[in-house]
């Protein structure tokens, strides 16, 4: 489970063969029907501003325009050159002096105090007050909407259906559940039709038009 917070970093847009960019074409179209898709990504000028704080010049691009390839492939890597070794740092990541991040992942509890990890970033991380366990990094996160309209997510079994909420009744319902059960509601649907039908699903793999 992750939330990202900040600016909206870049736009994306497909590059047409004629070389102006339009919003028109299906990026994921072309992407699944070819295997790759040529793009425009519009970085946004703060992003810019804040990686210029933090990086020479020379790293970050000055046209806030960069060309990019979507590739369901991955890109080939060929073998490191093993004879620079002075300049290379090889290990174990689960040891406690190599570790490393991408560029969506969180330091963990373990290393709060460990180097390259600043004050200002630890203090930053949210923490639950009380809790004996699960305490770091701990926050509600908010009901993120996924479709609306004519759309309904695939009932099983275990699904749970209740007449007569409010929307933010069956998104406490679902919560509520949850807390009971770890897993047994991270998804809720609500209809507004009748006196309220509200949906609490441990899954949501298929989406179908109703």
């Amino acid at each position: 489970e992750y939330e990202v917070h900040g600016h909206p970093s870049a736009c994306i847009t497909k590059k047409s063969p004629t070389g102006v960019d339009g919003d028109d074409d299906d990026i994921l179209l072309e992407l699944f029907g070819n295997g790759s898709a040529e793009t425009t990504l519009e970085l946004n000028e703060w992003e810019l501003g804040e990686a210029s704080a933090f990086a020479d010049n020379d790293t970050v691009p000055q046209d806030p325009k960069v060309d990019a390839t979507w590739s369901l492939s991955a890109v080939g890597c060929g073998a490191p050159d093993f004879g620079d070794r002075d300049s290379m740092v090889l290990g174990e990541v689960v040891a406690p002096d190599k570790y490393s991040l991408d560029a969506c992942e969180c330091f963990g509890e373990a290393y709060t105090d460990t180097a390259p990890v600043t004050e200002d970033s630890n203090s930053a991380v949210p923490r639950r007050r009380g809790a004996k366990k699960h305490g770091f990094n701990s926050f509600p996160v908010r009901s993120q909407l996924i479709a609306q309209g004519p759309y309904s997510c695939e009932f099983d079994r275990n699904s749970v259906h209740l007449i007569g909420l409010s929307e933010q009744k069956c998104e406490e319902a679902c919560k509520e559940r949850n807390a009971g059960d770890a897993g047994s509601c991270r998804f809720y649907q609500y209809s507004k039709e009748g006196s309220g039908f509200c949906a609490l699903l441990g899954a949501c793999d298929h989406i179908g038009h109703t």
